[in-house]
C-alpha cells in the first residue's frame, strides 16, 4: 500500500510539472538580457543586430532556446530598452538593472507594463518570466506569471519558484 501511494504521489507531481509544460505553450516568455553581448557587436558598437541575436550569455541563450520550443510567443526584458520584440535592431550597450536604484528599478516596470498592455490583454494573458529577481520583482504582482530560476547549469524547470494569479500571490 505504502508504494501504492508513493507511486501515486510521484504520478501526481509528474503530472502537475507536465500539465505546466503545456500550459506554457499558451503563455508568453519575458527573457532577461544578458551581460554578455555577440563577439560582432562588441567590435561594431554602432551597428544593428536583432535583439534576439544581441545577446550572447549563457543563460539567455538556454531561456531562448526554452522559449522558442515552449511558448507561444517571447519578448526580451532589456535593462536599457525595457520591452523588446525580439527582432528589433539594437546596437551594443551595457546596462544593468542590477545597478539601478529600487526607484529606477520601479519605473523601469512600469514602462515595460505600459509597453505589455499596448500588445496584450494582461488580464487573459499569461507569462513565463525567465530572469533574475531585480527583472520580475516590480512586474510579478501586476501580471498572471511564472517565474522560473535561470542559473548558468540551465533552468531549474522542476517548478516555478514565483507564481502568480490575476496580478496576485
Amino acid at each position: 500500500m505504502k508504494r501504492y501511494i508513493l507511486l501515486m504521489q510521484s504520478l501526481v507531481n509528474r503530472q502537475g510539472f507536465i500539465n505546466e509544460v503545456l500550459n506554457m505553450k499558451k503563455s508568453i516568455g519575458l527573457i532577461a538580457c544578458s551581460k554578455r553581448k555577440n563577439k560582432k557587436a562588441v567590435e561594431d558598437k554602432g551597428k544593428k543586430f536583432a535583439a534576439e541575436d544581441l545577446y550572447a550569455g549563457n543563460i539567455f541563450r538556454q531561456s531562448k532556446e526554452y522559449a522558442q520550443s515552449h511558448c507561444k510567443d517571447w519578448l526580451i526584458l532589456s535593462a536599457k530598452h525595457h520591452l523588446l520584440d525580439r527582432k528589433k535592431g539594437i546596437c551594443y550597450y551595457d546596462c544593468y538593472l542590477g545597478n539601478k536604484t529600487a526607484s529606477e528599478r520601479k519605473k523601469w516596470a512600469d514602462k515595460v507594463l505600459d509597453s505589455l498592455k499596448k500588445k496584450f490583454d494582461l488580464r487573459k494573458e499569461h507569462f513565463v518570466i525567465f530572469g533574475g529577481k531585480k527583472y520580475y520583482e516590480n512586474l510579478c504582482e501586476h501580471l498572471n506569471c511564472s517565474v522560473y530560476k535561470c542559473y548558468s547549469g540551465g533552468i531549474y524547470l522542476d517548478k516555478p519558484i514565483k507564481e502568480y494569479r490575476n496580478g496576485g500571490k
